[in-house]
């Protein structure tokens, strides 16, 4: 199911970034001043890693000393990228299958663009999300169906 709405067309051009050796508690300073809900982590110019309020509840939860620690040790480093001439349902099919909230945009060189989060597609979109529930319920069922009839067959 496609939107016709490019990623482009809805990505946040302004991500916050910051160098991989700021320390936690800068990082969240600035998510805070900048009403942010990640930053995005670079190091010698190429994007390393993307830091949440999630991380940011981790990291305090186990005790990290958020003045010293540096956000490239509470950082997670596995980003999934899109470019941005996707599909809005790509970045929307990308966050489902790996639980995340949030895409950085890549030109073909790898380099930043953007960043799409759930948010950035509900203001556009909003009965986008009610769609794509309805086709995952559907294709759970469906599954389900197939299930019982391969089970039948036996």
């Amino acid at each position: 199911m496609l939107t016709d709405i490019k990623l482009r067309d809805v990505m946040t051009t302004n991500p916050l970034i910051v160098d991989a050796d700021v320390s936690i508690r800068e990082c969240a300073r600035r998510m805070q001043s900048q009403k942010k809900g990640s930053v995005l982590i670079k190091e010698n110019g190429r994007l390393k890693g993307i830091f949440t309020e999630r991380d940011l509840i981790t990291a305090i939860s186990l005790g990290k000393d958020l003045d010293k620690t540096k956000i490239s040790a509470a950082m997670s480093e596995k980003l999934y990228a899109l470019s941005p001439e996707e599909d809005l349902m790509a970045a929307l099919e990308l966050m489902k299958r790996k639980d995340i909230r949030r895409v950085p945009i890549v030109d073909e060189e790898s380099t930043l663009l953007g960043v799409v989060t759930i948010k950035d597609i509900l203001k556009i979109a909003p009965d986008l999300l009610e769609i794509y529930i309805d086709k995952i319920k559907i294709e759970e069922y469906e599954s389900k169906l197939r299930r019982i009839q391969e089970h039948e067959d036996y």
